[in-house]
């Protein structure tokens, strides 16, 4: 999708199911929100702010979620292949 969501506050949002591939969340604030199933390929999620979201099964494959804060976060069956992770 290539869409732009940097800095954006989207606390408690659902992207359940979702194309959001190429997306760009740097930054952005979603914490309490909801990808499952979503495809994050390739999504710039890097310093966003993820505490208590669900990311369950979601596609996370070279994602960058370097910086990222996600605690309590659901990461059941998600997909990290290749994923920036620090």
């Amino acid at each position: 999708s290539g869409a732009n969501f940097e800095k954006a506050e989207l606390d408690g949002a659902r992207f359940d199911g979702a194309t959001c591939d190429g997306a760009n969340f740097h930054v952005a604030s979603l914490n309490d929100s909801s990808f499952r199933g979503a495809n994050l390929k390739k999504a710039m999620l890097k310093q966003a702010k993820l505490n208590g979201a669900n990311l369950e099964g979601a596609d996370l494959t070279e994602a960058d979620l370097s910086g990222a804060i996600a605690e309590r976060s659901c990461w059941i069956h998600a997909k990290l292949d290749h994923a920036m992770l620090k």
